[in-house]
């Protein structure tokens, strides 16, 4: 694959997030969508993206 020159994109993508807190664990998940895209060639596009994440935090305990 090769880059084409010209072509860039800005994306402001907005959604809902859940997280989960569990101990020292966080999970995290949401649903991300366009709220505006402006592209330079007509070729490109953003679609909807889902998104997970795990979080592990340690040391927050200040030594109690």
């Amino acid at each position: 694959d090769k880059i084409s020159p010209n072509t860039k994109m800005n994306v402001l993508l907005v959604g809902p997030a859940v997280d989960v807190n569990y101990k020292n664990l966080v999970f995290n998940a949401s649903f991300q969508f366009n709220a505006y895209e402006r592209v330079s060639s007509a070729s490109l596009s953003t679609a909807g993206r889902f998104v997970v994440g795990l979080t592990l935090n340690f040391g927050q305990g200040g030594g109690k």
